[in-house]
């Protein structure tokens, strides 16, 4: 479901099952792992340089750096939701 709220602030409601969303946030945090790893410790520049130049390429609005915080942070939401799901079945 997709709202407007008065502001223009558009909040977006997805239901699906437990199981999917915690598939979901596993996938997350493995993109999240290759995509550090590629960055921050990568072994070699030309690794860090492919992903950049793909970034840019493809006009992404990202660079690698602000694409592992994306990751991240959207991880972290959906981790919190779920557990605030949970939290309100509990109650």
């Amino acid at each position: 479901m997709i709202t407007t709220r008065a502001g223009g602030q558009v909040i977006i409601e997805i239901t699906m099952p437990p199981n999917q969303a915690r598939d979901i946030i596993i996938l997350l945090i493995d993109v999240h792992g290759v995509l550090e790893h590629l960055y921050r410790d990568a072994p070699s520049p030309e690794l860090t340089a492919a992903a950049e130049a793909y970034l840019r390429e493809s006009a992404s609005d990202h660079t690698l750096a602000s694409l592992i915080n994306a990751v991240d942070s959207l991880g972290t939401q959906l981790t919190c939701a779920m557990r605030d799901a949970v939290d309100h079945i509990v109650r």
